[in-house]
């Protein structure tokens, strides 16, 4: 803004003032805006219309006594009220946008009410706006009512202090508002049910704090821990002498997973409680540990804070501090001050981003805690007195509602006993005995889908019979009424724990590697349905679990039934999932080809792998960059899929997605640091920018407390998708027809994105075909011919022709009738028809026929262009162009080189594949077909029939042609580039592979940033195996054999000494800090000698230091003791003490004790108690190997199902009582560590590897009584989550979802900050 406009600004800004201060008459007000706005005659339009609403709010919100009705009429008939009355269209336009110099004045002047007296103006009102005004909070409603004769839409979105209409109601526009007045003034009735939702993290108390208040007696009993909150937990509670007052409630479960679908039952009429438990310390606790869960706290407060204002701006929030019996007073004041400041500030950093349209979230005693022991019922009748008292001070406490609407709430409610969901025809049908009219009852179908009553995603309430057949999994003809059925379906796809699916299919490679795909991937193979969720008669759910109860019942589903068809329905009504593009693609000659469910939701974090490189990034020539306040938990899962449905591929990992669609690319990625919080996309055209701004803006709407900052765009010249190409009348003509049919074709299709085509007629110059086309049709007649005889070699049909071969762009060679004839029937030349000057044509043999207004014809030549669009470059010979070097490398020998200790051959010990072999089977698959015209149809069959053989590399491991152009496909994105906000280079994941195998410390240039990044940046390694030795290697022939086991099931990586993870003549001291520090899992092998060993206690500490996830396992004792020798004691070589006892691990202070301890080195093992489960090995020696017999697939099933969560563990440990020498604590000064000489015999003990996530049972744990924490066995488990840049505490079996975004000098800053604590 020019300061000429700020100037007249200030000037209107001070007229406004005048008027509210000196409050003239009607008509002295008019006069005033009268001469200012003939003073101010340069004002502009923008000032005019604002002088407008200044008048009319003025005359409808200042005057407290009305005019004379004949006055009003005249100052509106006349005009006196510009823009804000039409006579013409009979609207009333008073309506504000706050952020913008049209529809703006200052709050004191803006109406806070419409006046009664507006029903006797003899002026016919149509459409009444007063949008956008957060100072309205009240309508005359029998006034309006009286005016329905003329009066139709009554708009007032957005008015945040307004209760009738409701939100709901107004968003649905200004006639849905009007009707609903209404129906209120007809037949309504006060409602007194209010929603009571409990939130917080996990084992915080939530529950037990409702069943103290709903208990007469004021207390609850202890919960076991086989009992938690899955998901969410329902009930209704009338409290006694509350005047009516009813409570649904909701006890939302803390585990960070479900936050992702808890965002749905997220609704306004509802009191929250925040739930945080009193944390306990202890005299000798440093500052800094202190001061670490302290900041933990905080950072949980603030986390819950922000979330519930970006689902419910305005929200009622009450904190409830629980425990308070296991910590002295001083120590729960302090705490409790502590949340009270970070309410403060929380609500002081939202406040400096106001938005007037937003109501700031509303902390009841300013963030003070009340205080309860839920065992002895302290606190509770306080507690109690002031929920009920703060329900009824809720905005929607007694609001009227229509009675046909509250008949159909409780019909609903009644039916969702019987059946989960209801069909459109049993719906409507229910809509009628309600007395709903038909006019409303898409109403009152959207107003009880945001109370959370039901959920109904479809356009229209039509029955079937009158509507298209729609899929097996189509929203439309559903409604959704069950809460706890929808809760199970989340549960199915947002799962605390995958083990059980790992478990039963590790004997079937077929159904063992969609499982990884949908762990690592986020994609679900349509097969894969039935084991989401329970099925009747289904071996897997009906199998029975450690004795106890079946399969569905141990994960947490509360139905014995959840059908598929409707569970998936459900997940794309709620953008939770949507079905990839190439499902859609049914091959026709196998009907049966099974669709794929994008579920971004499951994709862990640190996953940077993609399926392919984005190759067209040059072409990449539109722009958005957004910045918001805060990412909502599912913000950035839900942008995915509203993306994915307008693209055809989607691919995607935790930091950014590509997504390809009918030639068009778009790369979004997302980044949470430093406070800002970007969302950044770069796409081939403007409309697909476009696109994603909607998305967004739905998003918006959906979470209506995130505000966007600030967005950038930019845009440059787009590429043609399809360009036809002709030379002479028939040619012309033929592209003519081409462009037409297709144009039509696609748009009946009606496609997400646009398809652009451009005829080129080369009778022109050449330089006006610059044009660079995805896809290139050259219409082919003998007129062209004349043209190259009249040139003697050239023409410009002929030069781009050869300029299209030359750079292997995509050709569709269309034939017309008089060549085709002369040149390819007539002397039978249809391997080698183009003329002799037309180079590198040999991979464009298949041409298409062109039959003018043959219909078969054109769908054919259209879905082959459409198929080239989707493959990018389009020929299948380019598939095998997946590498900068153009080699093909060997899976299985860069496994076999991995494990080698030998690296001296380099990549020569890579076995490669040869491309010309596929290309030599694709030719004899041609052979034969030589006297007929060969179909593109004909071509795409013969491909994917070559996509199944096998094909050998030069070291003769064989691979399926598929499964080897996808290995050698896959890339990871660099992350300097994303961490520099532009289009990532894709490195090849194999050849990172072979790089890494060779030397952890490796490094790669990027030729887009320059940078030299680490390859273990961009393909870490994620399971760390740590372990000693043993006797005679004993433990490390069975820790290869994990690892060998590992790495063949899963995706993962492991990182192992004596398998690349330390190579000769390097500082394994730093080899193994790195491993440490990047893994995801930690797998410690316990035995006797690894507590002895100084290397293994480093490894140890380090990774609590570091905060990693570990799983220990007990390593078989293989030597007796009685046989040990005098100074070797080989029996220690395994875990001799109790394997089945809880508190295995306190036998290592007796360990310690013994000789040969490298005490020196000091560790906490403590942090044990925080991981419960352990596992066992039983192995047997066979001559001098060692032989694994059981116990490993667990263990396989543990890693892998915790890499799916992906976390970083902050321990925090608490008193005990058992032994001096077990409460050292992790020494930060790391201590030199002496040069690593490999023995044969009784070698020292190597640093451990590297780790994926296994994920923990809920199960396990136990909220520890004051009588356990007195004696000192309690520990908590401080998690962090580095991607969004906060920590709260949580069970070590909740985990949350990080990412493997931070570099080595980032996690050292933040290490230092949260070390183990004695």
């Amino acid at each position: 803004m020019c300061q000429h406009c700020k100037d007249r600004r200030s000037l209107i800004h001070d007229l406004e003032e005048g008027l509210v201060s000196a409050n003239p008459s009607a008509q002295e007000a008019f006069k005033k805006i009268e001469e200012f706005r003939e003073h101010v005659s340069e004002a502009g339009k923008p000032f005019a219309e604002r002088l407008d609403l200044a008048k009319s709010h003025y005359l409808f919100g200042m005057q407290k006594e009305p005019l004379a009705v004949d006055a009003v009429k005249l100052l509106m008939s006349n005009g006196e009220l510009g823009k804000c009355y039409s006579v013409e269209k009979g609207e009333l336009n008073l309506s504000l946008r706050t952020g913008s110099m049209k529809r703006y004045i200052i709050r004191e002047l803006r109406m806070k009410t419409l006046p009664g007296w507006i029903a006797i103006v003899a002026i016919p009102i149509r459409t009444i706006d007063i949008s956008g005004n957060p100072n309205l909070s009240s309508l005359p409603l029998d006034e309006l009512c009286s005016m329905r004769d003329s009066l139709k839409e009554m708009n007032c979105q957005n008015c945040i202090r307004l209760q009738l209409p409701p939100p709901e109601i107004a968003g649905q526009g200004g006639e849905a508002s009007f009707m609903y007045m209404q129906s209120v003034k007809t037949d309504s009735e006060t409602n007194k049910r209010m929603n009571l939702i409990l939130i917080g993290n996990g084992e915080a108390g939530k529950t037990s704090v409702f069943r103290a208040l709903s208990s007469v007696e004021n207390k609850a009993g202890k919960i076991d821990v086989d009992k938690r909150t899955i998901g969410i937990d329902l009930d209704r509670w009338e409290p006694d002498g509350a005047d009516g007052l009813t409570f649904d409630v909701m006890d939302f479960g803390g585990q960070e997973v479900y936050g992702k679908t808890n965002q749905y039952f997220i609704v306004r009429r509802a009191l929250y409680l925040l739930v945080w438990n009193v944390r306990t310390t202890r005299d000798e606790m440093s500052a800094g540990g202190a001061a670490g869960s302290m900041k933990e706290l905080r950072a949980m407060i603030s986390t819950w804070l922000r979330t519930l204002q970006a689902r419910v701006p305005g929200a009622s929030v009450m904190l409830v501090a629980t425990h308070i019996d296991i910590a002295g007073q001083s120590e729960i004041e302090d705490q409790s001050e502590e949340v009270r400041k970070c309410v403060q500030e929380e609500l002081k950093k939202m406040s400096e981003e106001e938005d007037e349209n937003i109501l700031p979230l509303h902390v009841i005693r300013e963030g003070g805690s009340f205080r309860v022991n839920c065992l002895e019922g302290e606190g509770i009748k306080e507690l109690r007195a002031s929920v009920c008292q703060a329900a009824k001070e809720l905005l929607w406490w007694n609001e009227s509602i229509p009675r046909p609407y509250l008949k159909l709430r409780h019909a609903v409610e009644v039916q969702s006993k019987n059946e989960p969901y209801l069909k459109v025809e049993q719906y409507l049908k229910m809509l009628k005995e309600a007395e709903v009219e038909e006019k409303e009852e898409k109403i009152v179908t959207s107003f009880l889908h945001d109370m959370g009553v039901l959920k109904y995603f479809g356009r229209e309430l039509k029955a079937m019979h009158s509507r298209e057949a729609e899929s097996k999994y189509s929203v439309e003809d559903t409604v959704f009424i069950d809460i706890e059925w929808m809760i199970d379906v989340f549960k199915g796809v947002m799962r605390h724990d995958w083990r059980h699916l790992l478990d039963f299919f590790h004997q079937d490679p077929t159904k063992s590697k969609k499982t990884k795909k949908l762990l690592h991937l986020g994609i679900i193979d349509e097969d894969m349905f039935e084991y989401l969720w329970p099925q009747p008669n289904s071996k897997f759910w009906s199998e029975e679990k450690s004795g106890k109860s079946c399969r569905s019942a141990e994960i947490g589903f509360t139905k014995s039934h959840v059908e598929v068809e409707q569970a998936v329905a459900l997940l794309q009504g709620c953008d939770l999932a949507h079905f990839l593009g190439a499902g859609e693609m049914v091959d026709a000659e196998n009907e049966e080809t099974k669709r794929e469910l994008l579920c971004p939701g499951i994709i862990p974090s640190f996953t940077h792998q993609h399926k392919q490189a984005v190759r067209d990034s040059h072409s990449l020539c539109a722009r958005l960059q957004c910045e918001y306040n805060f990412f909502p938990i599912g913000f950035i899962d839900r942008l995915v899929v509203l993306s994915a449905a307008r693209h055809f591929e989607v691919d995607c990992s935790g930091s950014m997605a590509v997504m390809k669609g009918w030639g068009r690319t778009l790369v979004m990625s997302w980044r949470e640091d430093e406070g800002k919080h970007m969302v950044i996309a770069v796409a081939s055209t403007r409309q697909q920018i476009e696109n994603l701004d909607k998305d967004l803006k739905r998003l918006e709407a959906f979470f209506p407390g995130v505000k966007r900052r600030s967005d950038k765009k930019g845009s440059g010249k787009e590429a043609v998708q399809v360009g036809i190409f002709s030379y002479g009348v028939k040619s012309g003509e033929c592209a003519c027809n081409i462009e037409g049919n297709m144009m039509n074709i696609y748009n009946a299709e009606k496609r997400c994105i646009d398809l652009t085509c451009t005829i080129y007629r080369c009778e022109r110059q050449i330089s006006d075909l610059t044009d660079n086309c995805l896809v290139n049709i050259l219409c082919i007649s003998t007129e062209f011919l004349d043209e190259l005889e009249a040139k003697q070699g050239g023409g410009s049909f002929c030069e781009r022709w050869n300029m299209l071969t030359t750079s292997k762009a995509v050709i569709i060679p269309v034939i017309l009738k008089d060549y085709y004839h002369k040149h390819i029937e007539g002397p039978r030349r249809f391997n080698k028809w183009w003329p002799q000057r037309i180079q590198k044509m040999e991979r464009y043999k298949v041409f298409h026929k062109y039959i003018k207004d043959d219909k078969v014809s054109m769908c054919m030549l259209y879905d082959s262009i459409i198929m080239k669009l989707h493959h990018g470059r389009g020929s299948f010979e380019d598939l095998l162009d997946v590498t900068s070097q153009n080699m093909l490398l060997c899976e299985d020998c860069l496994y076999q080189m991995s494990k080698s200790q030998d690296h001296s051959r380099g990549d020569e010990g890579v076995g490669t594949f040869d491309p010309s072999e596929v290309k030599r089977a694709i030719e004899d698959r041609r052979t034969g077909i030589t006297t007929k015209q060969r179909g593109l149809d004909r071509e795409d069959f013969i491909q994917r029939e070559i996509m199944v053989n096998f094909i050998a590399c030069s070291r003769g491991h064989k691979k399926l042609v598929k499964e080897m152009l996808e290995f050698n496909s896959s890339s990871s994105p660099c992350p300097s580039c994303l961490k520099q906000k532009t289009v990532p280079h894709f490195f090849s994941r194999p050849t990172c592979l072979s790089k890494l195998a060779r030397d952890l410390a490796a490094k790669i240039e990027c030729p887009t940033c320059g940078m030299h990044v680490d390859v273990f940046d961009v393909t870490p390694p994620q399971v760390f195996l740590s372990y000693q030795w043993g006797h005679k290697c004993s433990t490390q022939e069975m820790v290869k054999q994990v690892k060998r086991r590992i790495e063949e099931q899963t995706s993962l990586q492991c990182w192992l000494d004596v398998e690349g993870g330390i190579n000769p003549g390097e500082d394994h001291m730093q080899k193994m800090e790195l491993g440490v520090s990047r893994c995801e899992v930690f797998v410690v092998f316990m035995s006797d000698k690894y507590v002895k060993s100084a290397n293994c206690r480093r490894e140890f500490a380090r990774a609590c230091e570091t905060g990693r996830y570990i799983i220990p396992v007990l390593v078989p004792v293989q030597f007796q003791p009685d046989q040990d020798s005098a100074s070797g004691l080989e029996s220690e070589s395994g875990w001799k003490g109790d394997k089945r006892h809880q508190d295995w691990w306190k036998r290592i202070s007796g360990i310690e004790q013994g000789e040969g301890a490298a005490l020196e080195v000091e560790v906490n093992w403590r942090h044990f108690k925080s991981f419960p489960q352990t596992f066992e090995l039983e192995a047997e020696m066979r001559g001098e190997k060692v032989l694994v017999k059981r116990g490993v697939q667990e263990l396989v099933a543990a890693v892998q199902a915790r890499a799916y969560r992906g976390s970083i563990v902050w321990h925090e440990l608490k008193p005990v009582a058992w032994g001096a020498s077990i409460a050292r604590s992790c020494a930060e000064e790391k201590p030199e560590m002496e040069q690593r000489v490999h023995q044969e015999e009784e070698p020292e003990s190597t640093p451990g590897g590297e780790d994926d996530f296994g994920e923990q049972d809920e199960g396990r744990y136990e909220k520890l009584n004051p009588m356990e924490e007195l004696l000192g066995s309690g520990s908590t488990t401080l998690f962090k989550d580095r991607d969004r840049s906060k920590d709260y505490e949580i069970s070590a079996g909740d985990g949350v979802t990080g990412d493997e975004k931070y570099a080595l000098a980032e996690y050292q800053t933040k290490a230092s900050s949260c070390c183990v604590v004695s």
